[in-house]
Protein backbone atom coordinates (compact mmCIF):
# COMPACT_ATOMS: atom_id res chain seq x y z
CA UNK A 1 0.00 0.00 0.00
CA UNK A 2 1.77 3.48 -1.14
CA UNK A 3 0.60 6.30 0.85
CA UNK A 4 -0.29 8.97 -1.37
CA UNK A 5 -0.71 12.61 -1.40
CA UNK A 6 -2.93 14.87 -3.54
CA UNK A 7 -1.20 18.79 -3.89
CA UNK A 8 -4.13 20.89 -5.61
CA UNK A 9 -8.20 19.94 -5.49
CA UNK A 10 -8.81 21.72 -9.15
CA UNK A 11 -10.99 20.05 -12.08
CA UNK A 12 -8.34 18.07 -13.51
CA UNK A 13 -7.50 16.43 -9.34
CA UNK A 14 -10.90 16.02 -9.03
CA UNK A 15 -12.09 14.66 -12.58
CA UNK A 16 -9.05 12.68 -13.62
CA UNK A 17 -6.60 12.18 -10.90
CA UNK A 18 -8.05 11.16 -7.42
CA UNK A 19 -10.63 8.91 -9.56
CA UNK A 20 -7.51 7.13 -11.25
CA UNK A 21 -5.59 7.47 -8.12
CA UNK A 22 -8.78 5.47 -5.90
CA UNK A 23 -9.25 2.93 -8.50
CA UNK A 24 -5.86 0.97 -7.65
CA UNK A 25 -6.35 -1.18 -4.67
CA UNK A 26 -2.56 -0.27 -3.91
CA UNK A 27 -3.14 3.29 -3.34
CA UNK A 28 -4.42 5.29 0.10
CA UNK A 29 -4.69 8.75 -0.42
CA UNK A 30 -3.36 10.14 2.63
CA UNK A 31 -4.79 13.74 2.41
CA UNK A 32 -4.69 16.86 0.12
CA UNK A 33 -3.89 20.50 0.34
CA UNK A 34 -5.97 22.79 -1.18
CA UNK A 35 -7.48 26.19 0.14
CA UNK A 36 -9.66 24.77 3.07
CA UNK A 37 -12.65 25.91 2.19
CA UNK A 38 -15.96 23.76 3.05
CA UNK A 39 -16.58 22.97 -0.18
CA UNK A 40 -13.12 21.76 -0.57
CA UNK A 41 -14.00 19.49 2.19
CA UNK A 42 -17.04 18.33 1.04
CA UNK A 43 -15.07 17.38 -1.90
CA UNK A 44 -12.14 15.33 -0.30
CA UNK A 45 -15.27 13.36 1.89
CA UNK A 46 -16.52 12.28 -1.08
CA UNK A 47 -13.26 10.67 -2.29
CA UNK A 48 -12.80 9.47 1.11
CA UNK A 49 -9.91 11.51 2.36
CA UNK A 50 -10.35 12.93 5.62
CA UNK A 51 -7.06 14.76 5.86
CA UNK A 52 -6.93 18.64 4.16
CA UNK A 53 -4.18 20.44 4.85
CA UNK A 54 -3.49 24.46 4.13
CA UNK A 55 0.54 23.76 2.85
CA UNK A 56 2.51 21.32 1.61
CA UNK A 57 4.63 20.76 4.47
CA UNK A 58 1.90 19.62 6.70
CA UNK A 59 1.35 17.42 3.51
CA UNK A 60 4.70 16.12 3.79
CA UNK A 61 4.75 15.06 7.75
CA UNK A 62 2.76 12.04 6.95
CA UNK A 63 5.50 9.97 5.67
CA UNK A 64 4.15 9.82 2.38
CA UNK A 65 5.40 7.30 -0.74
CA UNK A 66 3.64 9.55 -3.41
CA UNK A 67 3.11 13.26 -4.06
CA UNK A 68 0.43 13.87 -7.10
CA UNK A 69 0.84 17.82 -8.30
CA UNK A 70 -2.55 19.13 -9.45
CA UNK A 71 -1.51 22.73 -9.11
CA UNK A 72 -0.47 25.73 -11.66
CA UNK A 73 2.20 25.63 -13.59
CA UNK A 74 4.30 28.61 -11.60
CA UNK A 75 3.84 26.24 -8.43
CA UNK A 76 5.30 23.11 -9.46
CA UNK A 77 9.36 23.90 -8.87
CA UNK A 78 8.88 24.35 -5.54
CA UNK A 79 6.39 21.79 -4.71
CA UNK A 80 8.50 19.13 -6.53
CA UNK A 81 11.93 20.09 -4.92
CA UNK A 82 10.36 19.93 -1.37
CA UNK A 83 8.30 16.29 -2.03
CA UNK A 84 11.77 15.27 -3.51
CA UNK A 85 13.85 16.15 -0.76
CA UNK A 86 11.13 14.26 1.57
CA UNK A 87 11.66 10.99 -0.72
CA UNK A 88 8.75 11.17 -2.22
CA UNK A 89 8.39 9.96 -5.61
CA UNK A 90 6.33 12.67 -7.87
CA UNK A 91 3.82 12.82 -10.37
CA UNK A 92 3.24 16.36 -11.90
CA UNK A 93 0.82 17.87 -14.36
CA UNK A 94 1.78 19.72 -17.47
CA UNK A 95 3.31 22.16 -18.12
CA UNK A 96 6.19 20.23 -16.50
CA UNK A 97 7.77 23.91 -15.22
CA UNK A 98 7.76 27.49 -15.99
CA UNK A 99 10.83 27.05 -17.81
CA UNK A 100 14.03 24.70 -18.56
CA UNK A 101 15.96 26.61 -15.96
CA UNK A 102 12.63 25.66 -13.51
CA UNK A 103 12.91 21.97 -15.28
CA UNK A 104 16.50 21.44 -14.95
CA UNK A 105 15.87 22.11 -11.42
CA UNK A 106 13.11 19.54 -10.55
CA UNK A 107 14.97 16.88 -12.64
CA UNK A 108 18.29 17.07 -10.46
CA UNK A 109 16.36 16.99 -7.03
CA UNK A 110 14.69 13.78 -8.31
CA UNK A 111 18.03 12.35 -9.35
CA UNK A 112 19.72 13.68 -6.32
CA UNK A 113 17.05 11.82 -3.98
CA UNK A 114 16.60 9.21 -6.37
CA UNK A 115 13.21 9.29 -6.22
CA UNK A 116 10.93 8.98 -9.60
CA UNK A 117 9.47 12.19 -11.15
CA UNK A 118 6.88 11.32 -13.76
CA UNK A 119 5.30 14.20 -16.83
CA UNK A 120 1.27 14.41 -16.78
CA UNK A 121 1.25 13.86 -20.54
CA UNK A 122 -1.88 11.67 -20.62
CA UNK A 123 -2.86 12.18 -23.72
CA UNK A 124 0.07 9.51 -24.94
CA UNK A 125 -1.99 6.99 -22.88
CA UNK A 126 -5.36 7.61 -24.53
CA UNK A 127 -6.92 5.00 -26.93
CA UNK A 128 -6.47 6.95 -29.86
CA UNK A 129 -2.72 7.27 -29.41
CA UNK A 130 -2.07 4.12 -28.30
CA UNK A 131 -3.80 3.17 -31.62
CA UNK A 132 -1.57 5.52 -33.65
CA UNK A 133 1.48 4.07 -31.93
CA UNK A 134 0.40 0.50 -32.65
CA UNK A 135 -0.03 1.66 -36.45
CA UNK A 136 3.49 3.15 -36.44
CA UNK A 137 4.85 0.37 -34.91
CA UNK A 138 3.18 -2.35 -36.85
CA UNK A 139 4.57 -0.63 -40.12
CA UNK A 140 1.38 -0.10 -41.15
CA UNK A 141 1.41 4.05 -41.69
CA UNK A 142 4.81 3.15 -43.26
CA UNK A 143 7.69 6.13 -43.15
CA UNK A 144 6.83 8.66 -41.18
CA UNK A 145 6.41 12.09 -43.47
CA UNK A 146 5.04 14.74 -41.60
CA UNK A 147 2.73 15.76 -38.88
CA UNK A 148 0.12 18.53 -38.91
CA UNK A 149 -1.68 19.72 -35.52
CA UNK A 150 -4.74 21.79 -34.93
CA UNK A 151 -5.68 23.39 -31.71
CA UNK A 152 -8.32 25.92 -31.91
CA UNK A 153 -10.10 27.37 -29.09
CA UNK A 154 -12.74 29.89 -28.34
CA UNK A 155 -12.01 30.68 -24.99
CA UNK A 156 -15.25 30.30 -23.67
CA UNK A 157 -14.60 26.87 -22.34
CA UNK A 158 -14.06 25.90 -18.58
CA UNK A 159 -10.50 27.50 -18.17
CA UNK A 160 -8.19 27.94 -15.38
CA UNK A 161 -8.23 31.67 -13.80
CA UNK A 162 -4.61 31.61 -13.79
CA UNK A 163 -3.46 31.01 -16.99
CA UNK A 164 -3.67 34.93 -18.29
CA UNK A 165 -0.41 35.20 -16.35
CA UNK A 166 1.72 32.65 -18.24
CA UNK A 167 4.02 33.43 -20.56
CA UNK A 168 1.85 33.45 -23.75
CA UNK A 169 -1.15 32.59 -21.77
CA UNK A 170 -3.52 29.72 -22.55
CA UNK A 171 -0.81 28.61 -24.96
CA UNK A 172 1.67 27.86 -22.53
CA UNK A 173 -0.62 25.51 -20.95
CA UNK A 174 -2.01 23.45 -23.61
CA UNK A 175 0.31 23.87 -26.20
CA UNK A 176 2.30 20.86 -24.36
CA UNK A 177 -0.37 18.50 -25.73
CA UNK A 178 0.19 18.79 -29.03
CA UNK A 179 3.83 19.07 -28.61
CA UNK A 180 4.41 15.70 -26.82
CA UNK A 181 2.19 14.18 -29.21
CA UNK A 182 4.44 15.46 -31.96
CA UNK A 183 7.91 14.59 -30.32
CA UNK A 184 6.40 11.13 -29.82
CA UNK A 185 6.25 10.94 -33.78
CA UNK A 186 8.96 12.69 -35.16
CA UNK A 187 11.62 11.79 -31.76
CA UNK A 188 13.28 13.82 -29.11
CA UNK A 189 15.75 15.40 -31.66
CA UNK A 190 13.20 17.78 -32.81
CA UNK A 191 13.98 21.28 -32.97
CA UNK A 192 11.78 24.36 -34.02
CA UNK A 193 12.79 26.08 -37.06
CA UNK A 194 10.48 28.66 -37.23
CA UNK A 195 7.18 30.25 -35.85
CA UNK A 196 4.75 32.83 -36.32
CA UNK A 197 2.51 34.70 -33.72
CA UNK A 198 -0.29 37.07 -33.34
CA UNK A 199 -1.21 38.93 -30.59
CA UNK A 200 -3.79 40.64 -28.85
CA UNK A 201 -4.54 43.64 -27.40
CA UNK A 202 -6.52 44.04 -24.28
CA UNK A 203 -7.44 40.44 -24.26
CA UNK A 204 -6.65 38.18 -21.32
CA UNK A 205 -5.54 35.45 -23.51
CA UNK A 206 -2.33 37.73 -24.74
CA UNK A 207 -1.59 35.71 -28.32
CA UNK A 208 -4.52 35.03 -30.89
CA UNK A 209 -2.66 33.09 -33.28
CA UNK A 210 0.04 30.53 -32.79
CA UNK A 211 2.10 28.66 -36.07
CA UNK A 212 5.32 26.62 -35.84
CA UNK A 213 7.26 24.66 -38.35
CA UNK A 214 9.63 21.41 -36.29
CA UNK A 215 11.83 19.22 -38.41
CA UNK A 216 13.25 16.11 -36.45
CA UNK A 217 17.17 16.57 -36.98
CA UNK A 218 18.23 12.48 -37.53
CA UNK A 219 15.19 11.12 -39.39
CA UNK A 220 13.58 14.39 -41.59
CA UNK A 221 9.92 14.40 -40.62
CA UNK A 222 8.53 17.23 -39.96
CA UNK A 223 5.89 19.01 -38.42
CA UNK A 224 3.38 21.94 -38.40
CA UNK A 225 1.41 22.98 -35.37
CA UNK A 226 -1.25 25.63 -35.16
CA UNK A 227 -2.79 27.22 -31.88
CA UNK A 228 -5.90 29.18 -32.85
CA UNK A 229 -7.55 31.38 -30.35
CA UNK A 230 -10.18 33.34 -31.84
CA UNK A 231 -11.75 30.24 -33.53
CA UNK A 232 -15.72 29.44 -33.28
CA UNK A 233 -15.26 26.30 -31.69
CA UNK A 234 -12.51 24.01 -29.63
CA UNK A 235 -11.01 21.74 -31.39
CA UNK A 236 -7.86 19.39 -31.14
CA UNK A 237 -6.90 17.23 -33.93
CA UNK A 238 -3.75 15.68 -35.63
CA UNK A 239 -2.81 13.59 -38.53
CA UNK A 240 0.25 11.75 -38.92
CA UNK A 241 1.11 11.06 -42.60
CA UNK A 242 2.58 8.07 -43.53
CA UNK A 243 3.51 6.63 -47.03
CA UNK A 244 1.38 3.72 -46.81
CA UNK A 245 -1.93 5.44 -44.23
CA UNK A 246 -2.40 8.80 -43.02
CA UNK A 247 -3.99 8.80 -39.10
CA UNK A 248 -6.26 11.42 -38.05
CA UNK A 249 -6.39 11.67 -34.18
CA UNK A 250 -9.30 13.62 -32.28
CA UNK A 251 -7.90 14.20 -29.00
CA UNK A 252 -11.58 15.56 -27.91
CA UNK A 253 -13.86 12.72 -28.72
CA UNK A 254 -10.71 10.08 -28.13
CA UNK A 255 -11.16 9.17 -31.56
CA UNK A 256 -9.19 7.88 -34.67
CA UNK A 257 -9.61 7.47 -38.37
CA UNK A 258 -6.76 5.78 -41.21
CA UNK A 259 -7.23 6.91 -44.11
CA UNK A 260 -5.26 3.80 -46.33
CA UNK A 261 -3.72 3.65 -50.12
CA UNK A 262 -5.63 4.88 -53.20
CA UNK A 263 -5.94 3.50 -55.89
CA UNK A 264 -6.87 5.40 -59.68
CA UNK A 265 -9.40 7.96 -57.67
CA UNK A 266 -12.08 6.76 -59.93
CA UNK A 267 -16.33 8.03 -58.60
CA UNK A 268 -16.83 4.57 -57.30
CA UNK A 269 -13.75 4.45 -55.53
CA UNK A 270 -13.80 8.20 -53.70
CA UNK A 271 -17.47 7.09 -52.94
CA UNK A 272 -16.39 3.48 -51.14
CA UNK A 273 -13.33 5.12 -49.22
CA UNK A 274 -16.45 7.70 -48.10
CA UNK A 275 -18.18 5.30 -46.82
CA UNK A 276 -15.55 3.62 -45.28
CA UNK A 277 -14.59 6.89 -43.65
CA UNK A 278 -18.44 7.32 -42.17
CA UNK A 279 -18.53 3.80 -40.50
CA UNK A 280 -15.05 4.70 -38.53
CA UNK A 281 -16.28 7.68 -37.61
CA UNK A 282 -19.69 5.97 -36.35
CA UNK A 283 -17.54 2.92 -34.66
CA UNK A 284 -15.23 5.80 -33.41
CA UNK A 285 -17.47 8.03 -31.84
CA UNK A 286 -20.24 4.71 -30.22
CA UNK A 287 -16.84 3.39 -28.40
CA UNK A 288 -15.96 6.58 -27.31
CA UNK A 289 -19.76 7.33 -26.34
CA UNK A 290 -19.90 4.22 -24.48
CA UNK A 291 -17.28 5.43 -22.32
CA UNK A 292 -18.16 8.41 -21.61
CA UNK A 293 -21.35 7.52 -20.24
CA UNK A 294 -19.82 5.03 -18.22
CA UNK A 295 -17.70 7.16 -16.37
CA UNK A 296 -14.64 5.70 -18.08
CA UNK A 297 -13.40 8.41 -20.95
CA UNK A 298 -10.26 9.94 -18.41
CA UNK A 299 -7.99 10.52 -22.03
CA UNK A 300 -5.16 8.04 -20.41
CA UNK A 301 -4.64 9.58 -16.91
CA UNK A 302 -6.18 6.41 -15.59
CA UNK A 303 -3.49 4.25 -17.87
CA UNK A 304 -0.18 7.11 -17.26
CA UNK A 305 -1.24 7.23 -13.52
CA UNK A 306 -1.70 3.14 -13.49
CA UNK A 307 1.79 2.77 -15.03
CA UNK A 308 3.71 5.27 -12.75
CA UNK A 309 2.17 3.46 -9.58
CA UNK A 310 3.77 0.57 -11.53
CA UNK A 311 7.18 1.96 -11.94
CA UNK A 312 7.52 3.07 -7.99
CA UNK A 313 6.16 -0.53 -7.28
CA UNK A 314 8.42 -2.59 -9.82
CA UNK A 315 11.33 0.22 -9.44
CA UNK A 316 11.10 0.98 -12.97
CA UNK A 317 11.41 3.80 -15.61
CA UNK A 318 8.00 6.20 -15.05
CA UNK A 319 5.96 6.16 -18.19
CA UNK A 320 6.62 9.44 -19.23
CA UNK A 321 10.36 10.42 -17.41
CA UNK A 322 11.07 13.72 -16.12
CA UNK A 323 13.38 14.79 -19.00
CA UNK A 324 10.82 14.53 -21.35
CA UNK A 325 8.76 17.00 -19.42
CA UNK A 326 11.59 19.29 -19.41
CA UNK A 327 12.21 18.70 -23.18
CA UNK A 328 8.77 19.69 -24.32
CA UNK A 329 9.12 22.72 -21.89
CA UNK A 330 12.07 24.12 -23.62
CA UNK A 331 10.43 23.11 -27.16
CA UNK A 332 7.64 25.95 -25.91
CA UNK A 333 10.33 28.34 -25.11
CA UNK A 334 11.93 27.93 -28.79
CA UNK A 335 8.23 28.88 -30.00
CA UNK A 336 7.12 31.85 -28.43
CA UNK A 337 11.25 33.07 -28.69
CA UNK A 338 11.14 32.42 -32.20
CA UNK A 339 7.87 34.00 -32.61
CA UNK A 340 8.99 37.15 -30.81
CA UNK A 341 7.52 37.05 -26.85
CA UNK A 342 9.69 37.58 -24.06
CA UNK A 343 10.12 35.16 -21.81
CA UNK A 344 11.42 36.97 -18.84
CA UNK A 345 8.49 35.85 -16.62
CA UNK A 346 8.66 36.52 -13.00
CA UNK A 347 7.94 33.36 -11.33
CA UNK A 348 8.24 34.68 -7.68
CA UNK A 349 5.76 37.80 -8.41
CA UNK A 350 3.37 35.23 -9.99
CA UNK A 351 3.81 33.14 -6.88
CA UNK A 352 3.01 35.90 -4.40
CA UNK A 353 0.20 37.01 -6.88
CA UNK A 354 -1.64 33.83 -6.28
CA UNK A 355 -1.24 33.48 -2.47
CA UNK A 356 -2.32 37.74 -2.52
CA UNK A 357 -5.30 36.65 -4.68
Amino acid sequence: MFRVGVVGLGWVAVNRHIPSLIRDPRIKIVGVVCRASEEHRKIAKKFGISNVYNDVEELLDNSLDIVDVCTPPFTHCEIVVKAAESKCHVLVEKPFAMNSKEAEKMVEAARLNNVKLCASHNFLFSRSLKRARSLRDSGALGDITGITALQMSNLKRRLPNWYPRLPGGLFFDEAPHMIYSILEFLGKDTEVVWSRIEKWDNNPQPLKRVEAFLEAKSSGPTAYICSAFNSPRDEWVMAVFGTKRVAIIDFFRDTIVELDEGGRHTPYEVLMKSLDLIWQITKETAHSGFRFLARRLYFGHDELIKRFIDSVDKNSEPPVPAEDGKLVVEVIEQILSKGGVNLQCKVENIINQQIQK
